[in-house]
């Protein structure tokens, strides 16, 4: 456990309204880190620092600042965080302009590239930043971005309050964001105002992953034209700027994609600016990121021999025909390594327990290089069971065999387009077996980030299934056709085809089915504006939660207290309507938080004594009756009338 003696203050780097951070040197191998040093003054305040630092550590990307550890003393809770010697951007932006000079082009798709990634692997754990700014994206000396201040103890501290306090800096606030709630937190026209006076009062669910992206355009529109795009005469960025006004032009001696890309993250409609997956699709950036990632792969040593450990890897090491499948759950079986790789043609899928460090590894062998190359760029941190995956290539050691030479990979032949009428984000799989489930779906499909997977029920027992699969993109729907059509799955092929319109077919409940589903769970006394989440992790907080179901406008969140730190523990949702709670449950159902896979339920009217974890876990071992996989919006008779939160004494979160 490290102590505060440990380490020498050199100086203080800012101070912010939770806490101060200073730059210190550890006394004994004179590296250089930062601490934020927050002060505790109750029970509460230890609680959210040490939920932060819990949560800090879940961070693992190259492009985060890294947590190094925590500790408690003489009344303040310290996070230690990685050093980066370069500054800030905020620092390069002003090097820049004293000395007249400009970005070049590659190194702005370089550091946009590497903000979008650390800024997707924030969102994929449904994780919004909050305050993204120049001053909060850190260089190293190697010119590589390093995104830190993650504003969690921000938002931890406003979710236990009736509305949350959402940090941030109004330079980088997205125009829904400064147009709610005109009350006057902000002088925004006086030129005086403090421009780190910017806490303001507005509901949860108008914070969202879209303001970040907003941010991030506000960010690169400052690297390149070196003045922020909102800003007035004197420099001042004002509300009615933010509002009504459009940036100025982007210098011409910059290419029109990279001008695109900034104007098309500041667009003032939400729905139409770009998201982080569409960002990192442009092609200037994934080209940087495949190549970054084949970087690192090839230059990784992860032999278990000590002789080999610090030999340079060399092209001959590196088995391009086999990928290692790193950081995978207990959980995780060749069957589920097989489904997620099956686009790739993948020959062997074993799992074992590497002997020197106790950690379960995959590895996934190919007949043609191209099958291992796509499988490593668009694996390589997917989630699996809770844990994202690290792909690599496989390095050869002295034991491994010879290595066969490459034959090129037939050409796939061509790809079935889309009709008029085709919805060209939505997939129909027919002649799925009656065995796999929506889950195995997710998994098959995973290389292509669907959205969600749907197997409609009450079909014949005896004959083929048939399923839908949603994307974010159309590129991603096309991929999806062009690798998986024909693939075999528990002893079916796969026909894909896109999905008509005139199907009628939706992956999202319709009106009618709301209203038909509504009059038959009214009757069996549930509450239809509320949702029970059985088996979450004992790891899982209100944050965690609320993130996961804000899309739906929740109005309140309860979760029960942990009493035994093993056990699944329970959670409330509640709704202003109907629509919402029904779309939740339909969409959320079998989504993970904190790597549980989420059981939803409508809460029942009935009030129970009070049940806590420990008897919901015996509950669930001893009661069988409540099969309940195969729920959908078509058949939402739930028959377990104990499953609710019922007087137990609960933590409550208010939005």
């Amino acid at each position: 456990m490290p102590r505060k003696s440990d380490y020498q203050v050199i100086r203080q780097l800012g101070q912010g309204g939770f806490g101060s951070a200073f730059l210190i040197q550890e006394k004994s191998t004179q590296k250089k880190l930062v601490w934020k040093q927050i002060g505790i003054g109750n029970d509460e305040d230890r609680r959210l620092a040490q939920e932060e630092a819990q949560n800090l550590r879940r961070f693992k990307n190259e492009f985060l600042v890294s947590f190094l550890g925590s500790f408690e003393e003489g009344g303040n809770f310290y996070i230690l965080e990685e050093f980066c010697d370069k500054g800030d951007l905020r620092s390069y932006i002003n090097d820049l302009r004293d000395r007249g000079a400009v970005i070049s082009e590659e190194k702005a798709w370089d550091l946009m590239g590497q903000l979008g990634e650390a800024v997707q692997s924030l969102h994929e754990m449904n994780i919004i930043h909050c305050d993204l700014k120049p001053e909060n994206v850190f260089l190293t000396k190697k010119f590589q971005i390093k995104l830190g201040d993650l504003g969690l103890a921000k938002i931890t501290k406003g979710i236990t309050q009736s509305q949350t306090q959402i940090g941030g800096t109004l330079y980088y606030f997205a125009p829904e964001l400064v147009k709610y709630k005109d009350q006057k937190v902000y002088s925004y026209d006086n030129d005086e105002e403090d421009e780190e006076n910017t806490i303001k009062q507005i509901e949860l669910r108008h914070q969202t992953k879209e303001t970040d992206m907003f941010a991030v355009g506000a960010i690169f529109y400052e690297v390149i034209a070196q003045k922020h795009p909102f800003a007035n005469n004197r420099g001042n960025v004002t509300k009615k700027k933010i509002l009504e006004c459009q940036p100025d032009p982007l210098p011409g001696n910059f290419s029109e994609p990279l001008k695109q890309v900034v104007m098309q993250l500041l667009n003032k409609d939400p729905q139409r600016r770009l998201s982080i997956e569409q960002l990192l699709s442009v092609p200037q950036i994934k080209e940087r990121i495949q190549k970054w990632r084949l970087e690192r792969r090839i230059s990784m040593n992860r032999t278990n021999s000590p002789q080999r450990r610090f030999r340079n890897v060399t092209q001959y090491d590196i088995n391009k025909k086999a990928l290692c499948i790193r950081n995978i759950g207990a959980s995780v079986n060749e069957r589920i390594i097989g489904l997620a790789f099956t686009a790739f043609n993948a020959t062997l899928c074993k799992v074992e327990k590497n002997q020197q460090n106790q950690r379960f590894e995959g590895l996934v062998e190919f007949i043609f290089e191209e099958d291992a190359q796509e499988a490593q760029v668009l694996m390589n941190n997917k989630v699996i069971e809770g844990q994202r995956i690290e792909v690599e290539y496989q390095i050869r050691d002295e034991n491994s065999g010879s290595i066969s030479s490459n034959v090129q990979r037939p050409h796939r032949g061509q790809v079935l387009r889309p009709n008029e009428d085709d919805d060209k984000l939505i997939l129909m799989i027919k002649n799925i077996d009656p065995r796999t489930s929506e889950k195995d779906l997710k998994l098959v499909f995973l290389a292509f980030s669907p959205i969600k997977c749907t197997i409609p029920p009450n079909q014949q027992a005896n004959r083929p299934y048939f399923g839908f699969v949603e994307f974010e993109t159309e590129e991603d729907t096309h991929h999806a056709l062009a690798h998986l059509n024909g693939k075999d799955i528990d002893g079916n092929t796969l026909h894909l085809q896109y999905n008509s319109k005139t199907n009628n077919i939706s992956t999202s409940p319709s009106k009618n089915s709301i209203n038909q589903q509504s009059q038959s769970i009214r009757s069996q006394n549930y509450d239809l504006q509320s949702l029970l989440i059985n088996n979450l992790s004992p790891n899982s907080t209100m944050i965690s939660l609320a993130n996961a179901f804000r899309s739906y406008n929740p109005i309140s969140c309860e979760i029960s207290p942990n009493k035994q730190g093993n056990n699944p523990i329970q959670g409330l949702i509640k709704f202003s309507n109907e629509d919402d709670a029904v779309r939740a449950r339909y969409e959320m159902k079998g989504k993970q938080i904190d790597g549980q896979e989420l059981d939803i339920k409508y809460n029942s009217i009935i009030t129970y004594p009070p049940m806590y974890p420990d008897q919901m876990y015996d509950q669930y071992n001893d009661d069988d009756r409540d099969d309940d996989d195969n729920d959908s919006y078509y058949d939402d008779r739930d028959d377990d009338d104990n499953d609710n939160l019922g007087t137990t004494n609960n933590y409550t979160c208010q939005f």
